[in-house]
């Protein structure tokens, strides 16, 4: 029989022994008053010495070791089905928790039992407030994101709808999802949905467990500006920023296939991939008419071949 305890917390590691290492001080290092919890870390084929860093300062720390690298949910997965909790923290290890964020958390999960999930207030390395819920993603409006939005220098309106731009904070409120980076489960919601889509590698995973939550069950999805993290967003080790777009799309196309339609899903990837090889000649046209060769065009030439190359190799 297993003994359920109060909290499992999960965590995915490639690479990052530094980052690792504040991340599990901070939870250790916790404020915590009524509450057990276990850590359980899936190190990502890491050959950076992290799990002998894990082993002899956190040998509290249940560690599951991959021999090949894997993805996300997958890797999540992992812990989730050894987990004991009757909560479930899906957490990044780029991550440093303020003191009260666990107690804080439990209290309000417990507290609050029509909340299935729960996001937290995060913020950048310099203070800086980081957008971590939003509005479920609009299928054109995700295309041109992922074109036009990160490969033009545009400002979109739909990015600041999808994210909240104008939402406050300072106040706790029901979302339609919340990020990833510290995502708490309900036990019984796991139970009733099961666990992240491991077909998706990476992205969109939080957002399809919001979706499924709200399509599946009557739990309610929570930001909590009570439970407080610093994120340092860029610093897990993904390859590249051309790597990350093309997993981008990847994603996306597949989340909207499975809720739309496979017919969505490749006009979703095809409409990403046709216009990142239509954007290489516009960037040498206005080479040509403005008379010189600038560094940062040609930056953005080498980013859409490799995408292009990572996309065609789908």
């Amino acid at each position: 029989m297993i003994d359920i305890i109060d909290l499992s917390i999960s965590i995915v590691n490639t690479n990052n022994r530094k980052l690792l290492c504040g991340c599990l001080k901070s939870i250790y290092e916790s404020e915590i008053d009524s509450f057990n919890y276990e850590v359980i870390l899936v190190d990502n084929a890491s050959d950076d010495g992290s799990v002998d860093m894990v082993e002899e300062l956190f040998p509290k720390v249940i560690i599951l070791k991959n021999i090949k690298r894997e993805g996300f949910s997958s890797n999540h997965n992992k812990a989730l089905k050894i987990s004991k909790g009757k909560f479930i923290l899906v957490l990044n290890e780029d991550t440093i928790l303020h003191k009260k964020a666990l107690q804080n958390t439990i209290d309000f999960m417990v507290t609050n039992e029509q909340v299935g999930i729960m996001g937290a207030k995060s913020y950048f390395p310099n203070g800086k407030l980081q957008y971590t819920c939003g509005r479920f993603p609009e299928y054109i409006g995700e295309i041109f994101r992922l074109t036009v939005g990160i490969i033009f220098p545009v400002k979109l309106k739909y990015n600041e709808w999808k994210f909240m731009s104008d939402f406050n904070y300072e106040n706790n409120k029901e979302v339609d999802w919340v990020c990833g980076v510290y995502f708490i489960i309900r036990r019984d919601l796991f139970n009733t949905i099961g666990y992240l889509d491991d077909k998706i590698f990476i992205y969109y995973e939080d957002t399809e467990y919001c979706l499924r939550t709200k399509n599946n069950t009557s739990y309610k999805i929570y930001y909590n500006s009570e439970v407080k993290i610093t994120h340092y967003q860029g610093m897990s080790n993904y390859p590249n920023s051309y790597w990350s777009l093309a997993q981008n799309v990847k994603s996306g196309a597949y989340y909207f296939g499975k809720y739309l339609g496979i017919q969505y899903e490749k006009y979703f990837f095809y409409s990403c991939l046709i216009f990142y090889k239509f954007s290489i000649p516009i960037f040498h046209f206005i080479n040509i008419i403005t008379l010189k060769k600038s560094p940062q065009i040609k930056r953005r030439v080498f980013m859409l071949q490799d995408v292009i190359k990572h996309l065609s190799s789908n």
